[in-house]
């Protein structure tokens, strides 16, 4: 069982005051007496309960401080075009000298062709992953490349030489590697087909109209069941790629699509619904006094 617990400060125990005094409070319930070796206070009086929450204000208001300046220089940083936000991206490494980002002679040419792909041949971004995979291309880290990686890479404005941070963009110091108007056309494909999940060219099912047919009384996109032991599948009447026919345990007669459809009463307005649930109870004890 401890006795004594010694800190050479108190910020270096804890910078925020409730933490501290919660700390504090549960060492006196222990038995344990607090102790600094630089400070001078006694927990067991009233004055140095005082003095003890005094540095605890102190080390909160320092670390408040610094956190507001470290903030602040990274903006000025980025408004400046220096690079000041998480890891170098892919295909650019850091200048040490100059303190910013190049372009790395060994990737660079990679996020080139990643846009060139998606943009002029509208491949999409699993299929451009699994291209670069098969070549034997990989991430910085070594992990084969994947569909959200294509992603960032290709929605990173820093590859047109420009800067983040905090929702602001800013012009960069550092080299382009993509001209503007091949980066715009990469971002109004994006944009096309963020909403429908057939317009994306690495979808990886068969139907050609999953997504494209919408159900009139929802407006939602269909969607596909596959089959499962005992129960035939719903989805299109077309055969999978390179077969005349159907499978033979869903047969061409069996497949229909199915639509994507809410309750009946879920049609009704809100506020009706609300309503009639709130008064169940009193319906239901109604009918059974009536022997209903």
């Amino acid at each position: 069982m401890y006795e004594l617990q010694l800190v050479y400060r108190v910020n270096r125990l804890s910078r925020h005051v409730r933490q501290l005094a919660e700390i504090a409070e549960h060492l006196d319930r222990s038995g344990v007496a607090l102790r600094s070796a630089t400070e001078q206070f006694d927990t067991s009086t009233a004055a140095g309960k005082m003095m003890l929450q005094m540095l605890a204000v102190f080390a909160e208001f320092e670390r408040t401080t610094i956190v507001e300046r470290i903030a602040a220089g990274m903006e000025r940083a980025a408004s400046q075009g220096r690079w000041v936000v998480g890891s170098t991206p892919f295909g650019h490494t850091r200048d040490l000298e100059r303190k910013e980002i190049v372009p790395d002679p060994s990737r660079v040419d990679v996020v080139r062709r990643i846009f060139r792909l998606y943009a002029e041949e509208r491949m999409g971004a699993e299929a451009i992953a699994k291209i670069l995979n098969a070549e034997g291309h990989r991430c910085k880290n070594g992990v084969p490349f994947a569909r959200p990686k294509v992603l960032w890479i290709l929605r990173n404005p820093v590859y047109v030489g420009k800067v983040v941070y905090r929702g602001k963009v800013h012009a960069g110091r550092h080299e382009r590697v993509v001209d503007e108007q091949t980066f715009e056309a990469v971002q109004a494909i994006l944009a096309e087909r963020g909403e429908s999940q057939a317009l994306k060219r690495g979808h990886p099912s068969d139907y050609m109209l999953l997504g494209v047919l919408r159900c009139g009384a929802v407006a939602r996109p269909t969607s596909v069941r596959p089959p499962t032991a005992g129960r035939a599948g719903t989805g299109t009447t077309s055969a999978p790629p390179g077969t005349d026919t159907a499978p033979e345990s869903v047969t061409a007669t069996d497949h229909r699509w199915k639509l994507s459809r809410k309750p009946w009463w879920s049609r009704w307005p809100r506020s009706l619904r609300t309503r009639l649930l709130s008064e169940k109870p009193r319906l239901v004890a109604s009918r059974g006094s009536r022997g209903l």
